[in-house]
């Protein structure tokens, strides 16, 4: 029986047995990531285990996660704790009457929000790897908050956010502007600019957030997972991001300008991001279906499809334009009492041909990505394909 994918697993540099109750209880949490088993490579556990680092990488894409054990972090709602730290907590298990909306969510309320010690924590860790190292790119879990009061949900598990730390390059001076980069929705992290003051490195500029209601990924329902009928998690969108990034040319960027990069409209699912398809296509601003073509680890399959739909949707439209049926030939079509001309076929013909051939051309590019050649048809019933 073939044994299902999963990530190494160690206590710092020990490794830990599949079968062991620790192990098995890590599997049940990182079975339902919605990012795949070859992507997500490892799981370090630091020897208290209340955090740990994941590593991720395909190909030559790698980025390390600095993670919040939540399971072993619990929360005590009756003295408003976690790990013995007064912090203000927010019960999901129970019925609020009103709740404030994000587009409510001053930048004055960002500003008061304090952190645990555990998220300053390893937030410092990954400033210092990301400081130290070649990569652009680190990623960090912080507490998922409701109106600035840390989220618990049903077992008093607090409730965890992965964001990404990108780093531009060196000013003058020869420091570094971090970026908060968050895959859902940019006010859920806009508070980590708070943490100026407390994290400190010889190469840090200053940590730059963005208090808009930008959101790269949106699931539209709560199914998130590994499957192909699956949306996927912040974890898994914050890999993607990552993996672009890190990709792209060493350049500063700007949050203000998130929507231009490359890599984001690639992956974005938000339609006032990424255009490429008809607008049918979404609902309520963004993609009706997980299509996780769209966030492939291999971020040139990815970028494969964002062409391949581009061409559909701009090839369509030409064909739908209001000239076209508004000219003679089309009319001369409809009109059941006229003999169509070989000229009205000639046209109609061009233009039929034109934009198939462009379709046809990013089909097989993006044939080329996903299988390495031109797809064969005569190939899907054998066995070999299968």
């Amino acid at each position: 029986m073939k044994m299902k994918a999963r990530p190494q697993l160690f206590i710092d540099t020990s490794p830990l047995q599949e079968d062991d109750p620790q192990a098995l209880k890590i599997f049940e949490e990182t079975d339902k990531y919605s990012v795949t088993p070859t992507t997500f490579k490892a799981r370090i556990l630091n020897k208290d285990n209340v955090w740990y680092k994941d590593e991720y990488s395909h190909f030559e894409s790698k980025v390390t996660r600095y993670g919040i054990n939540s399971n072993a972090v619990k929360a005590d709602l009756e003295k408003n704790t976690i790990l013995g730290e007064s912090v203000d907590l927010f019960d999901t298990t129970k019925k609020v009457e009103k709740s404030v909306k994000s587009s409510q969510y001053k930048l004055e309320d960002a500003q008061k929000i304090s952190h645990h010690g555990l998220e300053k924590y390893i937030f410092q860790q990954a400033i210092n790897q990301l400081l130290e190292s070649k990569g652009k790119t680190v990623l960090v879990d912080i507490f998922a908050r409701e109106n600035g009061a840390i989220k618990v949900l049903k077992d008093s598990v607090p409730e965890t956010h992965t964001i990404v730390l990108y780093k531009n390059p060196p000013s003058i001076d020869k420091k570094h502007e971090i970026l908060v980069i968050d895959p859902s929705n940019f006010l859920f992290s806009s508070h980590l600019s708070n943490l100026n003051g407390t994290t400190k490195h010889e190469l840090l500029n200053k940590i730059t957030t963005i208090h808009k209601t930008l959101q790269i990924y949106k699931p539209i329902s709560d199914y998130t997972g590994p499957n192909p009928d699956q949306y996927r998690d912040c974890i898994d969108i914050a890999v993607k991001i990552a993996f672009g990034l890190d990709r792209e040319k060493d350049q500063a960027i700007s949050l203000d300008n998130m929507k231009d990069s490359q890599t984001v409209k690639i992956i974005s699912n938000n339609q006032t991001i990424n255009k490429s398809m008809p607008d049918d296509m979404y609902t309520k601003q963004f993609v009706k279906a997980p299509l996780r073509i769209q966030q492939k680890s291999n971020i040139n399959i990815g970028e494969g499809f964002f062409k391949f739909s581009k061409i559909i949707k701009e090839n369509l439209t030409n064909l739908l334009k209001k000239e076209y049926f508004e000219d003679v030939y089309i009319k001369e079509l409809l009109d059941s009492d006229k003999k169509v001309s070989t000229e009205t076929l000639s046209i109609l013909h061009s233009i039929g041909k034109d934009t198939f051939d462009q379709i046809h051309k990013e089909l097989e590019a993006l044939e080329i990505q996903i299988l390495g050649k031109e797809f064969d048809p005569n190939l899907y019933n054998s066995e070999d394909f299968i």
